[in-house]
């Protein structure tokens, strides 16, 4: 919980409580970077409060995005979960091939991107929900075969990706097509 008295542009002061979401939307003209994204629960600001003093519940002041409660913001972004499917989607044997990524930490709005190779060929990205997942898709892929798709780079501010090795990889075998 974060709690501040505002006083902007000469209002009365106000208190307010915000409990921190580290899984809101972004302000639309902003990076998340290292803001502070909360729901009110109790008050509220009022524009030109953004300078205000925050406390979190010990009574610190000065707190950045990645110091506030309940929010993981480490600097590096790793890929932890990978699947596949395979989809028929007309005539002639040709399928979809999906990916689905998960990243940790679960970051929102994460850009993953990598190549595809075997039967599929060029690249491919996605953007990460709430959970940090996305999927990625090559679509209208001639029957038979299978297509690896492999993350080469998670795009977020702030955070660089590592490599986790072959776990970065993910075979779509062709689905049996009539």
């Amino acid at each position: 919980m974060l709690y501040r008295i505002s006083h902007p542009n000469g209002a009365p002061q106000s208190y307010s409580e915000h409990k921190v979401d580290n899984r809101a939307t972004t302000c639309r003209s902003w990076p998340r970077g290292p803001w502070i994204y909360s729901r009110d629960s109790f008050g509220a600001t009022q524009g030109g409060s953004s300078g205000s003093p925050v406390l979190n519940g010990e009574g610190a002041t000065g707190l950045s995005w990645a110091s506030s409660p309940g929010a993981v913001t480490p600097d590096t972004v790793t890929v932890v979960n990978l699947t596949s499917t395979a989809e028929c989607t007309g005539r002639g044997g040709r399928w979809t091939a999906n990916v689905d990524i998960g990243i940790s930490p679960a970051l929102t709005s994460a850009t993953v991107s990598g190549n595809w190779d075997d039967s599929a060929k060029g690249s491919g990205s996605c953007i990460t929900d709430f959970e940090g997942n996305c999927r990625v898709s090559k679509k209208n892929l001639k029957s038979g075969g299978i297509a690896t798709f492999t993350v080469t780079n998670i795009d977020y501010p702030e955070h660089t990706f590592v490599l986790s090795g072959p776990d970065d990889s993910q075979e779509v075998t062709y689905p049996v097509c009539q």
